[in-house]
């Protein structure tokens, strides 16, 4: 299958947000997949190409992402697993595999834990820590002070000022270094896939609130360094694989062990030797060993 045989559709949601989304055709069998933080649904298509005839796959963009509407600005990650909601709603989607990758991790917990009865398998690909992705701050020579984190919305501004000019300049040096040097640090997308991954990190409109976002989420029963815990992974109860690339610059196989740990017996941890913070290119072959196993459950 060629990426052009993802179907491109939106849909309106009851809250006034506009869906994009891109759909792989398939049988009864259904995964939904929730991108990361300056990413799009686009960045699924490899994994997309590559399901099984069985599986209708189905990749969305969330709020102030990609070609998806930003009409009103998000404020906790539970704001954008509440649109994922009625998106599933509104395509009538039940009993289905839910996947997150990165931020997208994040957003499908929450989800899981809000509705527990809509998906049946929760798979997370190198996802925020169940205590979210504290901020630190740093000296002057940019170096990370220890336990001493961000705490306001004001100081995310001034933590991704350079990130956000190059985004409205569309300095696409600057971007294509910064993604090089974070995400695609093992093997890099084609010159022409690049250039499409890269036209969604630039339409994002809401990177502040996003990180700001990430840096309240936890739902661990421990203080983040931000906020307390929630202490709601406790209520994630469907079989869960938690997947982490050992060699992932952005986040670390004890982000992943701290995952595996609050989820608890319902929790299976898989780590990939000699990968990055995208398995979707450093190892599809493996990826896909582990996505299929996930969705042949009954």
């Amino acid at each position: 299958m060629t990426v052009s045989a993802l179907e491109q559709a939106k849909v309106e949601l009851p809250n006034g947000e506009t869906v994009n989304y891109r759909m792989k055709k398939g049988g009864k069998e259904v995964l939904l997949l929730i991108h990361g933080n300056m990413n799009s649904s686009l960045n699924w298509d490899v994994l997309m190409n590559e399901l099984p005839e069985h599986i209708t796959a189905y990749a969305i963009d969330l709020r102030g992402f990609g070609d998806s509407t930003y009409h009103t600005p998000i404020h906790t990650i539970k704001d954008l697993s509440d649109d994922v909601k009625l998106f599933a709603d509104a395509l009538k989607l039940s009993a289905f595999t839910i996947s997150g990758w990165s931020l997208g991790g994040a957003v499908a917990m929450q989800y899981v834990i809000d509705h527990p009865n809509d998906a049946k398998n929760l798979i997370l690909l190198s996802s925020v820590n169940i205590k979210g992705y504290p901020i630190p701050r740093r000296t002057f020579l940019e170096l990370p002070i220890p336990n001493n984190f961000i705490q306001t919305k004001e100081e995310v501004k001034e933590a991704f000022r350079m990130v956000e000019n190059a985004k409205e300049t569309k300095n696409t040096w600057f971007l294509k270094m910064m993604l090089r040097q974070f995400l695609y640090t093992k093997n890099k997308p084609s010159a022409d896939q690049f250039e499409k991954y890269l036209e969604g990190t630039i339409k994002q409109r809401n990177l502040i609130d996003i990180n700001y976002a990430l840096m309240r989420f936890n739902i661990s029963n421990d203080f983040n360094g931000v906020v307390e815990g929630t202490g709601e992974v406790g209520k994630i109860m469907i079989p869960t694989t938690v997947i982490q690339g050992d060699e992932d610059k952005m986040v670390s196989t004890r982000d992943a062990s701290d995952i595996a740990k609050g989820i608890g017996e319902n929790a299976t941890l898989k780590i990939m030797k000699g990968v990055g913070h995208c398995p979707l290119l450093d190892d599809l072959s493996s990826l896909m060993d582990l996505y299929n196993a996930n969705l042949s459950r009954a």
